[in-house]
């Protein structure tokens, strides 16, 4: 008889801490925030937290991080309109704003309201938007002074773009693994965090930066190796272009310059961490107290009064066309033959029309002993009549009524 194994029964304890620990880490974000909230009411230090969260209301609203309704994307309040008699002006930045008109309640959509106006009118294929991991802080560090610190580095590193370029972006935090980063990091970075690769599974905040940059003559490569000269490693540094901004049917706007300002404006609570996701909010709500929201702010150069002073139409033709170029050349494989040789056409036409040339005289010399005999042999002759035609060693002679062939040896 099979020997019967017991099976280990789970008190209540743990399955309400696995029960917690699925709300932090696989439900959407209001949701957990409000998971992770109900973590910080366990502890009397967050007490101002949930205090200020409990405080909100329709007509006062706590703009916290932590606020389930402040910090909801999704809200239709936070939601950017365009009013009836504008346009959306196409490879250019638009400013757009709420139902109401005037700078949101939300603070995310607030932050992308003001972070925008220096880019308004300007062409698209001059702003860059732009991701960098800046470094690791240790759980027992502080942001503030980490930040003062990244700030120096990024400026100097600006500072080698054109004269007249402008920034505006925001830092945030996440926490991460050691052995979990999707990114290289030097290892005298490490150690000045005092932080240890070999330790598996060593928790500690990683410092990032979402922000938007415009240069008027440097291309997207030219800014991504100056920006990589000053923080080296692989998948450290991401240059993009922005997306159009894009009008729904109900008047809303979406995506473009001010989208991606408004998601660095998001102040997202990143925790996957299994059944160690609640001491990790923990963990999370310790370190983000050592910043502040003014902190996490980062901006640098003006927008001048007349933008045609700082932007040449011909350098955003050539850039335009560059940017053309690069995207036929990454979906080449995808394009038929006759769309391939419009390009090839419209790239160097003396050059293709040489190719064409040599191409088709050559396969003309190299088909025309057998096109001949193919019209030979399908052609009607007189009954008497012979053609004899050498090919290699051996004399073909055509005759009859269809075109039979004979192979006679030369002599």
């Amino acid at each position: 008889m099979a020997q019967i194994t017991k099976r280990k029964r789970l008190s209540i304890d743990k399955i309400r801490a696995v029960h917690k620990c699925t709300e932090l880490t696989n439900r959407g974000l209001p949701k957990q925030k409000e998971a992770a909230l109900s973590v910080l009411a366990q502890h009397r230090e967050f007490d101002h937290i949930t205090q200020k969260v409990q405080s909100c209301t329709r007509k006062r609203p706590c703009n916290n991080k932590w606020c389930t309704t402040c910090s909801n994307p999704r809200k239709r309040r936070s939601k950017r309109h365009l009013k009836s008699d504008r346009r959306l002006t196409q490879n250019a930045c638009n400013g757009t704003s709420t139902a109401l008109g005037a700078l949101s309640s939300n603070y995310q959509v607030r932050g992308g309201q003001r972070m925008v106006e220096p880019f308004v009118g300007l062409p698209l294929i001059l702003l860059h938007c732009i991701t960098i991991n800046l470094a690791l802080v240790a759980l027992d560090g502080s942001l503030c002074d980490e930040i003062e610190r990244i700030k120096r580095r990024l400026r100097k590193a600006l500072n080698r773009l054109t004269p007249g370029h402008i920034a505006r972006g925001k830092f945030d935090m996440v926490l991460k693994t050691i052995d979990g980063l999707t990114f290289d990091i030097p290892e005298e970075e490490l150690d000045r965090t005092a932080l240890k690769s070999h330790i598996a599974g060593q928790r500690c905040g990683m410092l990032h930066i979402h922000f938007v940059l415009f240069d008027p003559w440097m291309s997207s490569e030219e800014i991504r190796k100056v920006l990589v000269a000053e923080f080296p490693g692989r998948k450290r540094v991401c240059v993009r272009a922005p997306y159009q901004d894009i009008k729904h049917d109900d008047g809303t706007v979406t995506h473009g310059v001010q989208g991606f300002l408004e998601y660095a404006s998001l102040e997202k609570v990143e925790i996957d961490f299994g059944m160690d996701s609640a001491q990790a909010v923990i963990e999370f709500a310790r370190l983000d107290e050592t910043w502040s929201r003014r902190n996490r702010n980062f901006s640098t150069g003006k927008r001048p009064d007349d933008i045609n002073t700082i932007v040449d139409t011909d350098r955003v033709k050539e850039l335009e066309a560059q940017r053309f170029r690069k995207r036929i050349k990454k979906n080449w494989k995808t394009l038929s033959y006759a769309e391939q040789f419009i390009h090839i056409w419209m790239t160097d036409p003396k050059g293709c029309l040489e190719t064409v040339k040599t191409r088709t005289f050559a396969r003309i010399i190299d088909d025309f002993p057998d096109i001949l005999l193919s019209y030979m042999s399908n052609s009607s002759p007189p009954p008497d009549f012979e053609t004899p035609i050498k090919k290699g060693a051996n004399w073909i002679v055509s005759s009859g009524l269809y075109g039979k062939l004979v192979s006679q040896p030369s002599d």
